[in-house]
Order: structure tokens, then sequence, then C-alpha cells
């Protein structure tokens, strides 16, 4: 919560992820709708700190023993920044 943003949205206040957290969420979470929603968030922000997302999502991987979602998350980025 620390983390989260806050969006205006007139009559109140919504905290949302930044969006470094929700790639987190999403790629950890690994289902095809999350797939799909990693690739835009890639896509739609350049500026996002990736060595946080990687560092955290290499410590799910871990404690899940699923190494193969850091593994994922290598292809996903390729993909939609193959320079990065």
């Amino acid at each position: 919560m620390d983390r989260a943003q806050k969006l205006d949205l007139g009559t109140f206040l919504v905290r949302v992820p930044s969006v470094e957290d929700l790639l987190i969420m999403k790629v950890v979470a690994h289902r095809p709708k999350d797939d799909l929603d990693v690739l835009t968030l890639l896509s739609h922000y350049p500026a996002a700190d990736i060595g946080r997302v990687r560092y955290w999502v290499g410590a799910f991987a871990e404690i899940l023993d699923q190494p193969e979602l850091l593994e994922h998350l290598e292809q996903q980025v390729t993909r939609a920044r193959p320079r990065s």
C-alpha cells in the first residue's frame, strides 16, 4: 500500500498499484489473461522499472519453487521490448 498511487476520480480517491507492482502480480499469477496484460503494460509503460520487477518476480519464483516465472518474464520483456 505504501507504493500505491492515488487516483482522483472526482468524488473519491482510489489507490492503485504502481505499474511495476501490477506487473509483478500479473507475472506471478501467470494466467493467459495476465500474460496478455503483461505484454500490454510493458508496451505502454516503457519507463517501468524492469529491474524492480525482475527482482521481485525472482524472489517469488524462488519462494514458490517456480523458476519458470522469471524465465517467462524475460520472454515477455523481449517480446514487448526487443532491445531491453
